[in-house]
C-alpha cells in the first residue's frame, strides 16, 4: 500500500473528513508516528489530486480527507 493510500485510510480513520477538524502534517505524524516529511509530501500530492482539502491555520496549513478521498478510501473496502 502506497504512503499516500495509508494517509488517506489514517484520515478516514481518525474522523478527519471535514475543514473544522483538518490537522497539520505535524499532528498527523505525531499521532501516526510517521515521518513528518514523508507526510507532508503525501499531503501536497493528495492535496493536488483533490483527495485531501486544504486550509490555512495560524500561518501553517492542515489537510482533511474530501469526499473524493472518502470515496477512494471507502472503495478499498468493497
Amino acid at each position: 500500500m502506497s504512503l499516500e493510500l495509508k494517509v488517506m485510510l489514517s484520515l478516514h480513520n481518525l474522523g478527519v473528513v471535514k475543514e473544522e477538524v483538518a490537522k497539520t502534517p505535524d499532528q498527523l505524524a505525531h499521532t501516526l508516528n510517521m515521518n513528518f516529511d514523508d507526510i507532508k509530501r503525501a499531503l501536497e500530492t493528495l492535496s493536488s489530486e483533490s483527495y485531501v482539502g486544504k486550509v490555512s491555520r495560524e500561518n501553517n496549513h492542515a489537510y482533511f480527507l474530501t469526499g473524493k478521498g472518502i470515496v477512494t478510501v471507502c472503495s478499498m473496502f468493497t
